[in-house]
């Protein structure tokens, strides 16, 4: 049965993920191979590439999960790929100031000295440093998630009528819609 919704886990949905994942991930080689004025090593590469993967990976998983949580929430406001693409816009506008607010407290504040660390060095415990910052990175959009969570359920109407003016006209386009949603 065709659908008229736009669908974040459909087969289509799955085909311009990981193309864009792809595309992403060579972008990034391409990059350090060809371009960088002074290229790092290839475990300095590897390392950061891996932190960006893991959090950027992490943070797309989060936006897919509040996206099918807030359609089921209320489906008839809004569908999953303009859930999706409020919370990129939320993450972008502000998500990413709350993030990092909670990964420099966690930098600048640890509990305890084994939990101590400064992002972007890795030192000589190179995996156990690169182990530590993301994990405190991803803590860190975990509780972004959660603050942007609380905002869109106190003012999913609001939110919602916001993205439904932008994809307004792509209703009727829902792959069209989809690609322009993880483009974005």
């Amino acid at each position: 049965m065709a659908t008229s919704e736009c669908e974040l886990f459909g087969s289509f949905g799955l085909l311009i993920q990981f193309i864009l994942g792809v595309l992403s991930l060579g972008s990034l080689l391409i990059k350090w191979k060809f371009f960088e004025k002074y290229p790092r090593t290839g475990n300095e590469f590897f390392l950061d590439v891996g932190k960006l993967v893991v959090s950027q990976g992490s943070l797309h998983v989060f936006n897919l999960i509040c996206a099918e949580i807030l359609q089921s929430t209320n489906s008839s406001l809004s569908d999953p790929c303009e859930w999706y693409f409020d919370n990129i816009f939320f993450d972008i506008v502000i998500g990413s100031w709350i993030a990092v607010g909670f990964f420099r407290i966690f930098e600048n504040y640890p509990f305890c000295e084994a939990m101590r660390f400064k992002s972007g060095t890795y030192g000589s415990h190179t995996f156990k440093e690169w182990a530590k910052q993301t994990s405190f990175w991803i803590v860190s959009v975990i509780l972004m998630k959660v603050v942007l969570m609380c905002f869109f359920l106190l003012f999913m109407e609001e939110v919602a009528v916001f993205s439904g003016w932008i994809f307004n006209g792509f209703n009727n386009s829902p792959h069209l819609k989809l690609i322009i949603v993880m483009i974005i």
